[in-house]
């Protein structure tokens, strides 16, 4: 998502941020925090001059925080794309001027989302999906992707039928990149180019794992129990037979070829 087919869902261009020396959006990978940052550099009045903001791409770990401190003690203001918990940034804004903007809990934005391309849902599949993959664009395509039902609501069905996603924590190594804003777009835009938005920005790797469920059951327990129905099957078929064997046995006892009729 570029910041020409950007939705302003959160209202950004009417906030006044002349006097915010931070512009923080929290939210996981996929919410849009990145696309939200260029949309404001690239729009909003306060933030297109050149020179007056930095980008801080991503803080993930609370030593992070350190890149923070050290861009503002040289006066820089900061548009910053943060994992971090959102109440860490309700705390360091009775300290530094703060506009705080959440991205993981906006049901409207999923629905503006999927209106603008004509997807039918309810009010209801939208919330079950915000409260289980958070206001997520990168996953609710994820989901479209993978079953391309009538509505959202069937697709959303299907998906938490026989699907799963697997989260992978970030790696230790990851560097904290602090851009100028006009490396920032350049920077987007060479992501974009390489058709890899967004896991080529090191967001968290999401994996798919489909599994086929057999009366509820996951593909792992439904294969182990079709084995282990298996297993108990042959062993009622060598008992039952052993059964009849040892039942026909009993019922004509074997001939002794040795054992000869006594002589009259």
């Amino acid at each position: 998502m570029s910041h020409r087919d950007f939705d302003d869902a959160m209202g950004l261009l009417s906030r006044d941020l002349r006097q915010r020396r931070l512009v923080v959006f929290c939210g996981a990978s996929g919410s849009g925090k990145s696309s939200a940052i260029e949309f404001l550099l690239e729009q909003h009045p306060h933030c297109a001059a050149a020179g007056q903001w930095c980008v801080i791409e991503e803080l993930r770990h609370y030593r992070d925080l350190r890149s923070v401190w050290r861009a503002l003690r040289h006066g820089q203001r900061l548009l910053i794309a943060s994992h971090l918990p959102h109440r860490l940034h309700r705390c360091l804004a009775l300290l530094v001027s703060t506009e705080l903007i959440e991205l993981d809990w906006q049901p409207h934005k999923i629905v503006r989302w999927l209106q603008a391309r004509g997807i039918h849902h309810s009010s209801a599949a939208v919330n079950r999906f915000c409260q289980i993959f958070g206001a997520n664009y990168h996953d609710a395509q994820l989901i479209l992707n993978h079953y391309p039902a009538a509505n959202f609501d069937q697709a959303l069905g299907q998906f938490l039928r026989y699907c799963r996603l697997q989260y992978q924590p970030f790696g230790s190594n990851q560097v904290v990149l602090t851009l100028s804003a006009e490396a920032a777009k350049a920077h987007y835009a060479t992501i974009r180019a390489s058709s890899q938005w967004p896991s080529a920005k090191r967001c968290r790797l999401r994996l798919i794992q489909p599994q086929r469920r057999v009366h509820g059951a996951s593909a792992g327990q439904s294969t182990q129990s079709a084995g282990y129905a298996s297993m108990k099957n042959a062993a009622q078929a060598n008992q039952s037979g052993h059964k009849m064997a040892t039942a026909e046995t009993a019922t004509n006892p074997p001939q002794n070829p040795n054992n000869r009729p006594a002589a009259p």
